[in-house]
């Protein structure tokens, strides 16, 4: 009995926590590559396709004030031996590989205020900026 009431604490803690006040996610996704390297502004090669992963922070402090941050991770990759129509490209023979780390911390203003109960307002547009 008494561990059920520790699970049963367990799952009430998020609902009567901070959950109206503090959000955390994770980001995962995909970043590519399309600059000097490739010979087509419009070509997309899914060979440079790289994975993203990154999480974020938001803390409400009020209605109207947030402040977010955010830590992001990919990195960027190009060849020319990906570029299967251009043979000058492919006898030029460059790559590259770039890590990219992006932090931010940025300030957020909730126009009409933030509402986290319901579906009163469904949308809640905002002015950011950092």
């Amino acid at each position: 009995m008494k561990k059920a009431i520790q699970i049963f604490i367990l799952f009430l803690l998020p609902s009567i926590g901070f959950a109206q006040y503090f959000e955390a996610g994770i980001l995962v996704g995909a970043s590519n590559y399309l600059g000097d390297l490739s010979n087509n502004s419009s070509a997309l090669y899914l060979k440079e396709t790289k994975p993203a992963f990154g999480a974020l922070a938001r803390f409400n402090i009020s209605r109207l004030v947030a402040v977010r941050g955010s830590v992001n991770y990919t990195w960027a990759a190009g060849r020319d031996a990906n570029v299967k129509n251009d043979d000058f490209v492919r006898m030029r023979n460059l790559s590259f590989r770039s890590s990219i780390l992006e932090f931010s911390l940025i300030g957020e203003l909730n126009i009409p205020g933030y509402q986290p109960y319901g579906l009163a307002q469904p949308f809640s547009p905002y002015i950011f900026g950092g």
